[in-house]
């Protein structure tokens, strides 16, 4: 995968990680830097997860692999696309009475990361190198975490609904590439 379509993807993925930060952190703005590193941390290794899924599936598959991860890609953009056009929104969370680091964050953290394991999946059928892959995501993860909580709820509230489409957006588009990059030879 040619290094600008890795960051498109990279930066796509980052959508819906930026508009939860967004909604919480006016809600629990002292722990911003909690907020970004947990969703970081959850964004980066479950494209692991993904990749050694993928790995195994890739010996299985051989040749077929990038066919498989570009059609992952397209499914998965698919999904974001047309999901994301027909959510509500959704309610804002009650304060937590104990510690914000419990188990809210947790949920949280896991709903914004699980693309991210499909996403593995195609980097692993796609041969994208791991190192750049994970450490861009990491990045990607924290610096758009503290950027929406940095912007607030505000941003959230009238771009949000919009971050799940334009990522599926990308992600499809990508996949499409590596289908012309594949059968084409772009």
């Amino acid at each position: 995968m040619p290094p600008a379509l890795l960051v498109a993807l990279v930066l796509a993925l980052g959508l819906d990680t930026f508009s939860v930060s967004a909604a919480l952190a006016p809600r629990f703005p002292q722990h911003r830097l909690r907020i970004a590193t947990t969703f970081a941390l959850f964004e980066a290794v479950m494209p692991l997860i993904g990749i050694g899924i993928g790995r195994l599936l890739g010996h299985a598959l051989g040749t077929a692999g990038d066919v498989v991860g570009a059609v992952l890609l397209v499914l998965l953009g698919g999904y974001f696309l047309f999901t994301g056009r027909r959510s509500e929104p959704e309610p804002e969370p009650d304060p937590p009475s104990s510690g914000f680091a419990g188990w809210l964050l947790v949920g949280l953290g896991l709903s914004i990361s699980l693309d991210e394991v499909a996403v593995g999946v195609s980097f692993a059928l796609l041969g994208v190198p791991l190192i750049p892959a994970i450490v861009a995501i990491l990045a990607q993860a924290f610096l758009f975490s503290l950027i929406g909580s940095s912007l607030g709820q505000g941003l959230s509230r009238r771009f949000g609904g919009a971050a799940t489409p334009i990522a599926g957006l990308v992600l499809a588009l990508l996949g499409f590439f590596q289908f012309g990059r594949i059968f084409l030879g772009w």
